[in-house]
């Protein structure tokens, strides 16, 4: 499921968007020796809403089952959907334990089209963990029984912080199919009250607004993709440009929060996710993960 029909879901507006750009930050790749999320309290989150997180013995989260179902292998550098071995992406962190680069090659079929691609995310931090944006960009040659065509996709995000608290996500996209181009724009303006975010935990509403699918942002939840914010955001103003059908509204965003400070669950719009914690000494062993079959080339093109 795209973002946009995340957050935009709850006021029915219709828009496609996705990820985007990046500027500079601390983003040295070391997919060595890296530093794992800091833990709450001496706990880490272990569920949301059905999904089982796994960590391996030095704390980095590894896996995922059901319904967003991955899993990580930090030697090699891989990231698998599933586990179907051969939907697996490139994946690259930097000294701190976030995600830097995603990349992917793609040659399947499906009904009637064959399509052969590439795709890359690149994301970037600030010197505080924060993210600051999102790069994303893909190109396919696509088959079917009336011929073949080839189809481009970029789109850029800057993410906006205001000290410690994050104040917009902006994204400009194009598509590309033989000369027919189709651009979109999308603007996240959040709204704080006195809701403290104890642990600097990253909210579903914040990192649907710069990622592109549930695995993501689960990931950015389990600390994958930097520090949030020092308050917990309690709505969020939306602009939508797509193609030249133009959308606003406004989502509200409600917690409950755990007496240690760590969120419960998060509602806005719709969607509700619960937050379930393990300590860190009673950490499982990595889920085998079972899940229905994906393909990675949904990560990078935008979907229709």
């Amino acid at each position: 499921m795209k973002k946009t029909f995340r957050i935009l879901g709850a006021m029915a507006l219709c828009a496609v968007i996705a990820p985007a750009f990046a500027s500079c930050g601390d983003d040295d790749d070391d997919n060595g020796d890296i530093d794992v999320p800091e833990t709450m309290d001496g706990t880490r989150l272990s569920a949301m809403n059905g999904s089982l997180i796994s960590y391996d013995a030095q704390g980095r989260l590894v896996s995922a089952a059901s319904p967003y179902s991955f899993q990580i292998d930090y030697a090699a550098g891989k990231l698998y959907l599933g586990d179907d071995e051969d939907e697996v992406m490139n994946i690259r962190f930097n000294g701190h334990g976030y995600i830097t680069e995603i990349s992917a090659k793609w040659d399947y079929k499906e009904d009637d089209e064959h399509y052969v691609g590439s795709g890359k995310m690149s994301f970037s931090y600030d010197k505080n963990g924060h993210i600051t944006g999102v790069s994303t960009e893909s190109k396919e040659k696509v088959t079917d029984d009336e011929g073949s065509w080839n189809d481009t996709y970029k789109s850029r995000t800057e993410v906006k912080w205001n000290g410690s608290n994050l104040s917009s996500v902006v994204t400009n996209g194009e598509e590309n199919e033989e000369g027919d181009v189709e651009t979109w724009f999308s603007q996240y303006d959040y709204s704080y009250a006195d809701e403290q975010n104890v642990f600097q935990q990253m909210p579903m509403s914040i990192s649907g607004s710069y990622t592109n699918d549930d695995d993501y942002m689960l990931m950015a939840a389990a600390g994958l993709f930097g520090k949030g914010p020092a308050y917990l955001p309690n709505s969020i103003d939306v602009k939508i440009n797509n193609d030249g059908h133009a959308d606003t509204g406004t989502v509200s965003v409600a917690y409950s929060l755990n007496t240690n400070g760590t969120i419960a669950w998060e509602r806005f719009g719709s969607y509700q996710y619960h937050w379930v914690y393990n300590n860190v000494s009673s950490s499982k062993a990595p889920a085998k993960v079972k899940a229905e079959k994906r393909h990675v080339r949904d990560f990078f093109v935008k979907k229709h």
